[in-house]
């Protein structure tokens, strides 16, 4: 079902999704102009790449490949995002005079940039496929991760701690988090009627394990992630899974808002917090009138990707399963 809003739109929502349609259609039209993202395979592409991007798949994936512009020594950033770029981190691929191998995938690199010349707006980069089996270790020191590409954090979000306190079925974790009491009995009416409706939900439970598991990753250290990496894969973290990139990417927290639209209307809105800013993660429309709940949305993932990413970090069993789980 459709999410219903007030009357009045919110001016910021409005503004942000106008500017990732805008996006959309940018790099859209660019991929239908240049002939379609072209497919990266062993043989290799030739490409200078440019502000404006190159769209490319790899292993039935598509991405973007954008110029950072110049670094010293003669150098060029290349800034690779996978599609839609308005959701995923940006990486960032430090060119000097040497080829650098890359995973966008995988544990070992499956992608190599070699760059050819370095202008001033542009680089020619050759770009090949590199398979897995031959279990090419990533130049780690070459790759960073940021956020999403053109995205900064929203300084302007306004946000406060959710009043709940409940204890979830999809797991053993327990996740308790209060707020000011309220004077107001109506106003305390309405919340426990939302917070009711809310543990309901299978969204807003799995908001609340990962509520717990991102802010336990503060205990989580360098040494204890790459050991306990060691232990499951049999080797230590490389390019973008080394602990420097995990640990800036993966949240360490996730706030909420709560907007009430009008005629009984609540929308419980999620952002995650992390090294790359602030990002959207979820939203949940309640009816209060109604006694119902009207949508639930998880951006950018499906519930059962973070479920089973969920229970994996709850098997590794320390503050870095989240980290490891992938997501």
């Amino acid at each position: 079902m459709a999410k219903k809003k007030s009357a009045t739109p919110d001016s910021t929502k409005a503004a942000t999704a106008l500017v990732v349609l805008v996006i959309v259609v940018l790099v859209a039209a660019y991929a239908v102009l240049s002939g379609g993202p072209v497919a990266v395979g062993s043989a290799g592409v030739s490409e200078n790449i440019t502000a404006n991007g190159f769209p490319f798949i790899l292993n039935g994936t598509e991405y973007m490949a954008y110029f950072g512009g110049r670094i010293g020594n003669g150098g060029a950033s290349i800034q690779i995002v996978k599609m839609p770029s308005f959701i995923n981190p940006t990486i960032s691929v430090l060119l000097y005079n040497s080829t650098v191998h890359l995973n966008l995938t995988g544990r070992y690199a499956d992608i190599e940039f070699n760059p050819v010349k370095v202008y001033n707006s542009s680089a020619l980069v050759k770009i090949k496929a590199v398979p897995e089996s031959l279990k090419v270790q990533p130049d780690s020191e070459y790759i960073k991760i940021s956020g999403p590409y053109g995205f900064g954090t929203n300084s302007n979000s306004t946000t406060t701690v959710k009043a709940v306190s409940s204890t979830t079925t999809a797991s053993t974790t327990t996740s308790t988090v209060s707020s000011a009491p309220t004077t107001s009995v109506s106003a305390n009416d309405t919340l426990a009627k939302i917070n009711g409706l809310l543990a309901t939900d299978s969204d807003y439970l799995l908001i609340e394990n990962y509520t717990t598991l991102y802010s336990n990753t503060y205990e989580c250290t360098p040494g204890m992630y790459n050991s306990t990496y060691f232990k499951i894969y049999g080797s230590y973290p490389s390019g973008q899974f080394t602990y420097q990139n995990v640990s800036n990417i993966v949240p360490y927290g996730i706030v909420s808002k709560q907007e009430n639209l009008g005629y009984g209307i609540y929308e419980e809105n999620y952002q995650t917090k992390s090294g790359i800013g602030t990002l959207e993660f979820a939203s949940i429309y309640i009816n209060t009138t109604a006694d119902s709940l009207i949508n639930s949305t998880i951006f950018g993932a499906n519930y059962s990707v973070l479920y089973s990413a969920e229970l994996r970090a709850h098997s590794i069993g320390n503050a870095c399963g989240i980290y490891i789980a992938g997501v």
